[in-house]
């Protein structure tokens, strides 16, 4: 199983390489050179500037990408990924094993007949073992199984996946999410997307349109601040 890692104007800072060494960096071509410098030895894949530039628009470039994998399952892992937290044992997993982690997170998505997959959305989110897998759910580090009826919206840009998500609801898909773990991640403006607050706005809104204003919790300023999950349990 493929794993891609989406990357905008980050070429120092694509920490997701230190636990996924092995995973393809997806670029636009006119970056290209300045990832391979920053970054030898890693797989770097470029596409058209066209096919970048817009978050959604670029993982329909990587869905073009991973369904031509086995099972046309793929994992897509933002760039800023710094690490996975294994709640059982209270700590990071070690990178040698993280890759593993999402081949078993796969293989138990297709037997439940998954068609998207992640991982828990905070090391806070309580976790049992006798409930370690919870179908349906927000989750972070999107797994995809390609389906002709999902589409990423380009009007959600930045909530692209969590959009997918709804679809999922929407249509009686399953969307698995393993509660074992969460993912760590270094936030703050070191580059990427660095979408304007206006943009961030307007893809929340777009959001709450599709989906109904509950979905998206607004600061006073029309901010996105994240999804009201309480909304979230009302869509099921």
């Amino acid at each position: 199983m493929k794993t891609f890692i989406p990357s905008f104007s980050r070429a120092r800072c694509v920490f997701a390489l230190e636990i996924f060494p092995a995973a393809t960096v997806v670029v636009p071509a006119s970056q290209e050179a300045e990832y391979r410098r920053c970054n030898p030895g890693a797989d770097i894949l470029a596409i058209p500037d066209a096919q970048d530039g817009n978050l959604a628009r670029k993982r329909t470039a990587i869905a073009a990408l991973g369904v031509t994998e086995p099972d046309s399952a793929y994992v897509v892992v933002d760039d800023d990924v710094s690490g996975l937290w294994d709640k059982q044992a209270g700590a990071l997993v070690a990178s040698a094993d993280a890759a593993a982690l999402l081949d078993v997170l796969a293989a138990e998505a297709r037997t439940q007949g998954a068609v998207m997959f992640g991982l828990s959305p905070g090391r806070q989110l309580p976790w049992q073992a006798e409930r370690e897998w919870t179908r349906g759910g927000y989750a972070h580090l999107y797994g995809f199984r390609g389906n002709p009826a999902l589409a990423f919206d380009e009007n959600v840009s930045g909530f692209e996946s969590s959009e997918l998500f709804f679809q999922c609801r929407e249509r009686n898909l399953v969307f698995l999410r393993w509660d074992r773990y969460a993912v760590e991640a270094l936030r703050g403006n070191l580059g990427g997307s660095n979408r304007a607050c206006t943009q961030c706005r307007d893809g929340g809104l777009a959001l709450a349109r599709k989906w109904g204003p509950l979905v998206v919790e607004l600061t006073p300023d029309g901010l996105v601040c994240g999804l009201n999950l309480n909304a979230v349990k009302q869509l099921a």
